[in-house]
């Protein structure tokens, strides 16, 4: 199997010739390919060039056209700093205020520099990579996307205080993300990736009345359009399993403080991918303590998993530690685990 049919096969719960690995790299993928991140962040072909070379030395099973979770936001008129080797910083939002949102037009996916920047670099990696390898673009979740516009602790405040303002606003996110989202499939992304970092804060109910429905209408509409969706969850999400499984995403990637066992349960039909600490195992542990905590989430995961941390690999990961993630599958699979 090549990485793509190997992918494939664990989202549909086939049998694989070993556990597809696709960890969330984009800072560590520029740190290894010498690229400083204020590039990788404005201008696809260092994306690209970056998230090929890393790929192809370690051999894993993903390339990942993403960068940051502000591309939006910022084409809808959020102030971005471009630090010359770091994270964009949002100087300020697109939405201070709620009246602002009356005079907010939907932007042009292909005419908004960074939306067609990333667009161009889907185009790009699949050039690179063809077939053999699946390409994964990203949209920000209606309810992260809102977030990021409006700022995170107004949105917060919004939920309570202006929920005829907080539908119509993750009404308009939502749109925004199937359009860049479709843009990104035309491009060949045979995966998108839909984080919604956020909504690990709030309560089962609110989750319910306000995130399920937009991002359940984004991921039906991508499916619709040809590709996989992979919904990306930060945090500690236990209380929203039943929800998120609800969601009927092709793959769900879970953070490390979420029981996998637990979520394995619940999420019995979908394709689990997570949940090893980026911190403590991969940035600040051993190789053997990598080797460990992988072969207990490939036990856990089952037919249908996918390996990798449970949130991006830090960029300053040691590669021995990196290296020992795609090791550990071929371990696994050597043994007969």
């Amino acid at each position: 199997m090549n990485a793509y049919q190997r992918v494939m096969a664990a989202v549909s719960f086939q049998p694989v010739d070993k556990v597809p690995v696709c960890p969330f790299v984009m800072a560590f993928a520029a740190e290894f390919a010498g690229i400083p991140y204020g590039r990788y962040c404005t201008d696809y072909r260092f994306m690209a060039t970056a998230q090929a070379a890393c790929v192809k030395h370690f051999g894993y099973d993903i390339v990942t056209a993403d960068t940051d979770a502000y591309r939006e936001a910022e084409a809808c008129g959020a102030q971005l700093d471009f630090p010359d080797d770091d994270l964009p910083v949002e100087r300020r939002p697109a939405l201070p205020e709620r009246n602002d949102f009356s005079s907010l037009s939907m932007p042009d996916v292909y005419k908004a520099a960074r939306l067609a920047d990333k667009i161009a670099g889907v185009r790009e990696l699949k050039r690179l990579v063809g077939r053999e390898i699946p390409v994964l673009g990203w949209v920000e979740a209606p309810f992260q996307s809102a977030a990021i516009l409006r700022g995170s602790s107004n949105f917060l405040l919004d939920l309570y205080d202006a929920p005829e303002f907080t539908a119509g606003l993750l009404d308009f996110t939502a749109e925004l993300a199937i359009a860049f989202g479709r843009a990104q499939i035309e491009a060949g992304a045979d995966i998108i990736g839909l984080g919604d970092a956020l909504a690990s804060l709030i309560s089962e109910t609110d989750y319910r009345q306000t995130a399920f429905l937009p991002a359940k209408r984004v991921i039906e509409s991508l499916q619709s359009a040809g590709a996989r969706v992979k919904y990306h969850i930060c945090g500690d999400s236990n209380h929203l399993l039943n929800n998120i499984a609800g969601l009927k995403a092709d793959i769900v990637n879970v953070d490390e403080k979420v029981d996998l066992s637990r979520a394995r349960s619940v999420l019995r039909d979908t394709c689990l991918k997570g949940n090893i600490s980026p911190s403590a195992v991969l940035l600040q542990g051993k190789v053997d303590q990598v080797l460990t905590a992988a072969g207990q989430c490939m036990r856990t995961g089952g037919r249908g998993y996918i390996l990798s941390p449970g949130c991006e690999v830090p960029r300053h990961t040691p590669v021995a530690n990196f290296a020992a993630l795609i090791r550990a599958r071929d371990e696994y699979t050597a043994c007969g685990s």
